[in-house]
């Protein structure tokens, strides 16, 4: 888990600063279909949906802003029946800090706050165990938020990220699409 963490990390700084947005834009609306499972979510207007980018299932992003924008992946896990609807992610907290401080070490980075643990129900189906923080690279701070979501017993890593200085204000917008998010069992589970 450790290294799936920073290696999505990294991903998500990558997507954030580089990635050229021409790919083929994926169905915003209704079911996307990611294999492992389908998954549903109200993407803002003027957002777009992208599949199989940079090994990543599902990537949304926010429309361009002084260059840069927010992005959000979504990636079913291959576990199966998981069952932690009723346990307590708190006790991973320590974990993803030293990972997170880890990951910003080898970048030369600062953290400058990370937002303590929250268990989140978006519906009855979906339960959210959610970590974040915020951090300094190379003068410009990011805010991050990485959430495992339960939804009808699948297992998805959800990742929000951008960068504070021009997408604060998403936040609200990010948090309203993610509260959407709908699944349903996949062709290949």
């Amino acid at each position: 888990m450790k290294k799936t963490n920073r290696g999505h990390l990294y991903l998500c700084a990558m997507i954030i600063i580089i990635i050229p947005l021409s790919h083929v834009f994926a169905n915003s609306s209704g079911w996307i279909d990611l294999g492992r499972a389908k998954v549903s979510l109200e993407v803002p207007k003027k957002w777009k949906t992208f599949e199989k980018v940079m090994g990543f299932p599902l990537l949304v992003t926010s429309p361009m802003k002084n260059g840069t924008r927010v992005t959000v992946s979504i990636t079913p896990s291959d576990i199966k029946n998981f069952g932690f609807k009723d346990s307590d992610f708190s006790k991973n907290e320590n974990n993803y800090k030293e990972d997170a401080l880890r990951w910003l070490g080898t970048r030369h980075g600062e953290a400058k706050e990370f937002y303590p643990y929250k268990k989140e129900e978006w519906s009855k189906s979906t339960i959210a165990h959610v970590f974040g923080w915020r951090y300094d690279l190379g003068g410009i701070i990011f805010v991050e938020k990485s959430m495992y979501v339960l939804c009808k017993k699948q297992l998805f890593h959800i990742k929000a990220m951008y960068k504070e200085k021009w997408n604060k204000k998403d936040a609200p917008t990010i948090n309203e699409m993610l509260k959407s998010f709908k699944c349903e069992p996949g062709a290949n589970i």
